[in-house]
């Protein structure tokens, strides 16, 4: 290859002394245009309710993703079978826009039998790897938007033992699909040597059933922007455990995020209190890139490897007429799909349209029988109305007979 620092010498002087070729200008178009089209990172949260998911994820933003309200009644509160339910917000830093998208199981775990209650969760990040594929064997593939999830937080109950039987079959079966992080929500319902042994207990569950969830690499040139040096654990040891507080208090004049107990307070950003800061910086701050390209690299070429393999026919003889034979194949077998597809959608959206088409003619109707009612008791009254009017005319017409016959008297 040719070395930029030494064009200049012997045959070859430069235009502009020192300026180089301008190699060293790519990192800076890159990353103007990063800014300029902006970010897309999707996170799922996943756990049983009450164990702090969306206080987590306000507070991690710090912004409310989530909506306060008040506790809901029972009338009002989400069906146990609610299907992944996705909020997607624009923030910007410094000039940096990230579209973020956070979508969660509301009815995870919530119904008497829990047998496959994952089943949603599966059918939501498999249907954004099957729209993504969609999208990019089409011929015009500008503005593709990445729906594909790139961190899974499975939140565990802090009840100081190991994992549940549920969240065992779940992340086994979860964890060959997403970058699963295992997260202890409420750390600050246990003491920190409970902590500290519930981190153990669910690390030595997942290692017992085979449970590969993401460690954050550190091979990275740059250690100032990577994990720290006392933070390395935290590649050996993959399980968080964080509270969580969008409220403020203040402690020995000074306010922070965090919660006050009779018996002391939980600063949500203190690295000695909870795990959240350090969860942060791997989020948000260090390895945000590296999640969407294990995704994209490996969680999503697995998908797309799959589903070819589904659709493709292998040859008895692998010669070159068999094998573009095999291509026109899958190139026809996806076409077949993509058309089952469309006929599926198609038959889905008439039944949609004939069941409002029906809902609509039933309204109409009634509205019709209202109408109907309406005027004949109008008819009615106007009847009896006219009647009431033929009595007072005829016994107006008696008088006025009357009078006349006095006035012919006189």
């Amino acid at each position: 290859g040719i070395n930029a620092e030494y064009m200049g010498v012997g045959r070859f002087p430069m235009g502009d002394k020192g300026r180089g070729v301008g190699i060293a200008t790519l990192p800076n178009q890159v990353h103007a245009e990063s800014l300029s089209r902006g970010f897309e990172f999707n996170l799922m949260v996943v756990g049983e309710s009450g164990v702090g998911k969306s206080t987590f994820v306000n507070s991690l933003f710090m912004t409310s993703v989530y909506v306060d309200s008040e506790w809901p009644g029972p009338e009002s509160r989400a069906p146990p079978t609610c299907a992944v339910q996705r909020t997607t917000v624009t923030m910007k830093e410094r000039g940096a826009r990230l579209r973020l998208t956070v979508a969660d199981a509301p009815g995870f775990a919530a119904s008497i039998d829990n047998e496959n209650c994952w089943g949603p969760i599966v059918s939501d990040i498999d249907d954004a790897y099957e729209h993504y594929m969609d999208d990019e064997s089409r011929i015009y593939r500008e503005n593709i938007s990445d729906n594909r999830i790139h961190c899974l937080l499975y939140f565990i109950a802090p009840t100081g033992h190991g994992l549940k039987p549920l969240d065992i079959a779940a992340m086994k079966v979860l964890h060959t699909k997403v970058n699963l992080i295992p997260v202890i929500g409420k750390a600050d319902a246990m003491t920190a040597k409970e902590c500290a042994s519930m981190k153990a207990k669910v690390l030595a569950d997942l290692e017992l059933h085979g449970i590969q969830v993401f460690r954050f690499s550190s091979d990275d040139d740059d250690e100032e922007d990577r994990l720290p040096a006392s933070n390395a654990d935290e590649r050996a040891f993959p399980v968080f455990a964080v509270s969580s507080s969008t409220g403020a208090i203040t402690v020995n004049g000074r306010t922070l995020r965090g919660r006050q107990y009779p018996w002391g307070h939980v600063d949500v950003d203190n690295a000695l209190h909870s795990d959240f800061s350090r969860l942060r910086d791997l989020l948000m701050r260090t390895h945000t890139q590296e999640l969407i390209d294990q995704t994209a690299n490996v969680r999503y070429e697995a998908f797309r490897v799959s589903r070819l393999d589904e659709m493709a026919v292998t040859p008895a003889t692998p010669t070159e007429q068999d094998a573009s034979g095999s291509l026109m194949a899958r190139v026809e077998n996806a076409k077949i799909q993509s058309e089952k597809r469309l006929a599926k959608l198609e038959a889905e959206m008439t039944q949609v349209f004939a069941t409002k088409v029906r809902e609509k003619e039933r309204k109409l109707q009634e509205m019709e029988e209202r109408i109907a009612q309406q005027a004949d008791a109008m008819r009615q009254e106007l009847a009896a109305l006219q009647t009431v009017l033929e009595q007072r005319k005829r016994d107006f017409q008696k008088e006025r007979d009357g009078v006349d016959a006095m006035r012919n008297i006189h």
